[in-house]
């Protein structure tokens, strides 16, 4: 006899009556309001995603705690992404939150892991004592050029974010940053 094979429900649409029925809301948290298959009344939602992002089951479906929060506070989910201005994934505070392109939501992305400058878009160039500045725009790499100071690199890619207009969407730049941490920068606002 074959097994029966499980029909996940239709995803419920979500809206704000429903989350704010099912959830209280303090400081970038979600707590459930009544108990629940294996849920307790006052208890945290959600769980810690692969990619480091917050979860919540809700109706045999999953969502992103960010997004469910932005719900809760404005009424409507957007069509983009919600973005972590601060880029912590797990600072869902509604002030730390904002719709943003995916575009936006890429430049606001923090320095790879594999960095050697600590600056996205610089790095040593092999073979040489110079430093080489790029930057990414629609998928394409554009070389800014090489430098033998590492602060000159810096500063030729903080001046094509800024002429990009990136400061709109990242708060968090990591040339910016280098830049006003050692006094290099004349106006140290974004």
């Amino acid at each position: 006899m074959p097994s029966k094979k499980y029909i996940r429900p239709p995803r419920t649409p979500l809206t704000q009556k429903l989350v704010k029925d099912l959830f209280d809301y303090f400081d970038g948290r979600l707590y459930w309001k009544s108990s629940m298959k294996g849920t307790l009344a006052g208890s945290e939602a959600g769980n810690v995603s692969p990619k480091g992002y917050m979860m919540v089951g809700i109706k045999s479906h999953n969502y992103l705690l960010h997004r469910v929060i932005w719900l809760w506070h404005k009424g409507y989910m957007p069509e983009g992404l919600v973005d972590h201005e601060d880029q912590d994934k797990s600072n869902n505070r509604i002030e730390n939150l904002r719709e943003a392109s995916k575009k936006c939501n890429a430049i606001n992305s923090g320095v790879p892991c594999n960095s050697t400058s600590g600056v996205r878009g610089v790095s040593l160039f092999r073979g040489s004592e110079r430093w080489r500045a790029t930057i990414q725009d629609n998928g394409n790499g554009i070389y800014l050029g090489l430098y033998k100071n590492f602060e000159d690199a810096v500063m030729a890619r903080w001046e094509k974010e800024v002429e990009f207009k990136w400061p709109n969407c990242s708060t968090t730049s990591s040339a910016f940053l280098y830049l006003k941490s050692h006094n290099l920068l004349q106006e140290a606002s974004l």
